[in-house]
């Protein structure tokens, strides 16, 4: 089965943002402290613009009243890169829920 959606996923980027942090740091403590050959290749690590991938992020979701006249929805998120997941459910009565026949 298909995706409803793909989307960034938020702690990817995150989790890149901070690694592309550490790595700068990293090179800016290291100057004057470590060999040149070192330093360059920190700088180097830093000076790369994070890499992450794009649309990691699955979304499904459902929206729909069922017999009885309950509005449903449901809605997933997960991301195998990063693990993250997300359910969401809610139900909500219609005006149809406590007339329906069934």
């Amino acid at each position: 089965m298909s995706a409803d959606n793909w989307r960034d996923c938020l702690r990817c980027h995150r989790e890149a943002k901070e690694s592309w942090q550490r790595a700068a740091a990293a090179a800016r403590g290291a100057y004057g402290n470590v060999p040149m050959a070192e330093y360059e290749s920190l700088k180097a690590a830093a000076d790369s613009p994070p890499d992450v991938e794009a649309e990691t992020l699955r979304e499904d979701y459902e929206t729909w009243i069922d017999d009885a006249g309950v509005f449903r929805v449901t809605y997933k998120a997960s991301c195998d890169k990063c693990g993250f997941h997300f359910e969401f459910r809610t139900d909500a009565p219609t005006s149809e829920a406590a007339a329906s026949p069934l």
